[in-house]
């Protein structure tokens, strides 16, 4: 790596490429490093005018240019863009990709020798500078490049958590995607007050300061979730016959299996068997 800000090619930019850069300029990463393309003139004219960069369509010309390649197209569009790429790449160079479900060791199969992977799971919070961005990587990334992945998510987490990459889909479904399986839970709480006759606005301002009462009472207050439980769902009370109701109805489970689900669709994606115990996922 020949610089501690390294040009970086955004392949695609959609909405968490978007806040990287976006992160990345505020934090000092020179927009002249910052190579960006959209197939689209009209987010190509959107992104330029709201970042100041220079957004081109010409993929190959961008990775040709950039010492690390960002990817965040889906997973389903992952191998065709690879090998439409195939030609501009060169050993040396770096590819993050920010595609759920794509390993490290799947990447690296289709790249040429010589090119290193680095694994980028932000949070769904990154566009409030909030939560934990996953970071894995295969052999071959050398400390420097570890710097330079760390420097350019900085700005859209409070910190990073570098892992075994085996382990980056289980801890996404069990931590990571806690914002979208909370945002379900209040949306149904929210529906259920309004079917009482509660006011809607009213309810939303409640969830919002109940979820940072909740997270000051976790962090601050140094308790475990089973300890709260314990001291607020007293025996026979009101909430322990709506957590009560809530087992019997099959929450607890249903949440298991979502969480799962997550790995289970990952093995899918990459072309893989799925095993037996993370069978019966939705799509």
């Amino acid at each position: 790596m020949s610089n501690p800000r390294p040009a970086t090619a955004f392949i695609g930019v959609g909405t968490m490429m978007e806040a990287m850069i976006d992160k990345a300029i505020a934090g000092g990463w020179p927009r002249e490093r910052l190579l960006a393309t959209h197939r689209r003139a009209d987010r190509r004219a959107e992104l330029s005018a709201r970042h100041g960069l220079e957004v081109g369509e010409d993929n190959l010309a961008a990775v040709a240019a950039a010492e690390m390649v960002v990817l965040g197209v889906r997973p389903q569009e992952m191998e065709e863009l690879l090998r439409t790429l195939g030609p501009a790449f060169r050993p040396g160079q770096v590819l993050v990709s920010i595609a759920a479900g794509l390993t490290v060791e799947w990447l690296a199969e289709r790249l040429p020798d010589g090119m290193a992977v680095i694994r980028v799971t932000p949070p769904p919070t990154a566009w409030v500078s909030a939560g934990i961005t996953l970071l894995s990587c295969g052999d071959g990334v050398a400390p420097g490049w570890r710097s330079a992945i760390e420097a350019l998510v900085h700005g859209t987490c409070e910190r990073v958590e570098w892992i075994d990459d085996a382990l980056m889909e289980p801890i996404t479904g069990v931590a990571l995607a806690l914002t979208p399986y909370t945002c379900m839970l209040l949306r149904t709480l929210i529906a259920t007050g309004v079917e009482q006759g509660c006011d809607e606005a009213f309810l939303r301002r409640m969830m919002v300061d109940g979820l940072a009462a909740t997270a000051k009472l976790l962090s601050e207050g140094k308790l475990q979730p089973e300890q709260v439980i314990e001291t607020v769902a007293t025996r026979e009370g009101l909430t322990w016959s709506a957590l009560h109701t809530m087992e019997s109805r099959g929450v607890p489970a249903g949440i298991r299996a979502g969480a799962r689900a997550m790995t289970g669709r990952s093995y899918e994606l990459r072309g893989e068997r799925v095993p037996d115990d993370y069978m019966g996922f939705l799509r």
